[in-house]
């Protein structure tokens, strides 16, 4: 018997394979993603993306709040108006990856906060944007399953006090033609809603502090993703009634959820049971 060992492969930014025999000319030149190493230089890509390189990476290092706030909305219209990440995700995949998992949703995630509200809606429209490029959701789903479970109470509490900001600039508007946001914040809101049972009492107050500040849009919108999340993923719908119960013990007085909710979802279950009897070779009789 032969055995075949598989070696890691450089492709270039249109996959094509690179001979990593011959020496770089820069070690710059190779860029390190979860799906593999890319090589290409700054140089040669569009000018607009360089700029937006430049000020991801100045965004991560400065501290001051207007140059924050300037260079957000730079980026704002550079990537939100300009549509500069979104135009060249299949052309330039290597580097729209490499800025997804090192820059763009972490950087963005670390500058929400309710102290700088200038700031944070600005950020919540990006983080939103850049949840709905390639690989966004996973990145945003992972991100948040760090913080919220993390040892460290103060990382919880943050997280916390981020999604509840985040709520406050959603509409369901921004998220209704892209499935994978969707499914990215109903994640995040179902990790703040069980935060109400936190075994640290400050991040449980500041959870039923922060969902009781929501807007009704906010609000709106936010149960809005978890009804679609029900319909979309049956694994999760035990959790999400879950989690609507919660909200609804916890914001008694406001207008969570209604009758539709369930009325428009008894008929889909009752053909889904038919249709899991069915294939189990069972059928079912109504009661005389």
């Amino acid at each position: 018997a032969s055995a075949s060992i598989a070696a890691a492969s450089v492709v270039g930014e249109n996959d094509e394979p690179v001979d990593t025999t011959l020496p770089l000319e820069e070690e710059d030149d190779v860029w390190v993603t979860s799906q593999g190493k890319f090589k290409f230089k700054l140089e040669d890509l569009p000018p607009q993306l360089q700029v937006v390189y430049i000020l991801l990476t100045r965004l991560s290092k400065t501290k001051d709040g207007d140059e924050v706030y300037h260079i957000c909305l730079c980026l704002k219209f550079l990537v939100l108006h300009g549509e500069a990440l979104a135009q060249t995700a299949h052309i330039h995949k290597g580097l729209l990856l490499w800025c997804q998992e090192n820059v763009t949703i972490s950087t963005t995630w670390s500058l929400i906060c309710a102290e700088w509200s200038h700031v944070a809606e600005v950020c919540v429209a990006l983080l939103l944007h850049y949840i709905s490029l390639p690989d966004g959701s996973d990145i945003f789903w992972k991100l948040c399953e760090n913080h919220f479970n993390h040892s460290d109470w103060r990382v919880r509490f943050q997280a916390v006090e981020k999604v509840v900001v985040i709520g406050r600039f959603l509409n369901v508007g921004i998220m209704r033609q892209c499935r994978p946001l969707q499914a990215a914040v109903s994640h995040a809101f179902c990790y703040l809603v069980a935060s109400l049972d936190d075994v640290d009492v400050a991040i449980a107050q500041r959870a039923a502090l922060g969902l009781t500040s929501l807007p009704d849009q906010g609000i709106k919108a936010l149960v809005w993703c978890l009804e679609q999340q029900f319909d979309w993923v049956i694994l999760d719908r035990p959790m999400i009634i879950q989690t609507i119960h919660q909200l609804c013990s916890c914001i008694p007085d406001r207008k969570v959820i209604t009758w539709d909710f369930f009325f428009n979802r008894f008929d889909s279950l009752y053909l889904e049971s038919q249709v899991t009897l069915e294939n189990r070779g069972e059928f079912y009789t109504k009661p005389r």
